[in-house]
C-alpha cells in the first residue's frame, strides 16, 4: 500500500509535469493498480523457487504439483497473461494517444514557424522596397536638383548666363531654382547696362 501510493503520487507529478490528460493518467494509475496483482504472483513464484518451496500467495497449488512446475504454471497461466494484456493494451494506446498528440503539437508549431519566417520575409521585402522608394525619392528631390544647379554652374563659368533652372515644384528647391534665375537675370541686366555704360562713354 505505501509503495502503491508512493508510485501515485510520483506518478501525478510525472504526468502533470508531462501534460497528460486526465484521461491519460486514469490509464497510468489503473495499470499500475493492476500491476500490484501481477506483482504479488510474480514474487510468489520467485520466492517459491528461492525458498525450495511454495509460499503463500494469490495463486494455489495443485496437488502433487512441483515447486518449479507450480511457478511455471502460474507465471504462463491465462489468468497471468490476461492481466499482463490489462496492463500493456492501456499503456499501448495510452503510447499512441501520447504520440498522436505531440504529432499534432509538433504540426500546430511548424504552421506557427511556417507563419512567423513568411511574416518575417513580409517584412523584409516591404523594408526593402521601402528604402529603395526613400532612396529614389532622395535622389528625385535633392541629388538630381544639385547636378542640375552644378551643371548650370558650370556653364555660367564659361561665360554663358543665359542658362536658366526649371523649377518644377513649389517647395525648397523650386524657390532655389528660381533664386538661381533671379540671380542669372540680375547678372545680365547688370552686364547689359555696363556695356551701354561703356558705349556711351567711348
Amino acid at each position: 500500500n505505501l509503495f502503491r501510493e508512493y508510485t501515485m503520487t510520483e506518478s501525478k507529478q510525472l504526468t502533470e509535469y508531462v501534460g497528460f490528460t486526465e484521461d491519460e493518467l486514469s490509464t497510468v494509475e489503473t495499470s499500475l493498480i493492476v500491476s500490484e496483482s501481477l506483482a504479488r504472483t510474480e514474487h510468489q513464484a520467485m520466492a517459491s523457487i528461492r525458498m525450495g518451496e511454495i509460499v503463500d500467495g494469490p495463486q494455489v497449488a495443485i496437488p502433487g504439483e512441483s515447486v518449479r512446475d507450480f511457478a511455471l504454471r502460474i507465471l504462463t497461466s491465462d489468468s497471468y497473461n490476461s492481466i499482463s494484456r490489462q496492463i500493456i493494451n492501456p499503456l499501448d494506446t495510452l503510447n499512441a494517444n501520447i504520440t498522436q498528440r505531440m504529432t499534432e503539437e509538433s504540426n500546430v508549431l511548424d504552421r506557427n514557424m511556417l507563419i512567423y519566417q513568411t511574416i518575417m520575409f513580409a517584412i523584409t521585402v516591404l523594408v526593402v522596397v521601402m528604402i529603395v522608394i526613400f532612396v529614389a525619392f532622395l535622389r528625385r528631390s535633392l541629388l538630381t536638383p544639385i547636378l542640375q544647379t552644378s551643371a548650370a554652374l558650370s556653364v555660367v563659368s564659361s561665360g554663358d548666363l543665359r542658362v536658366e533652372l526649371e523649377p518644377k515644384a513649389n517647395d525648397e528647391v523650386g524657390q532655389m531654382f528660381n533664386d538661381f534665375n533671379s540671380t542669372m537675370k540680375h547678372l545680365r541686366h547688370l552686364i547689359h547696362t555696363i556695356q551701354n555704360s561703356s558705349q556711351k562713354l567711348s
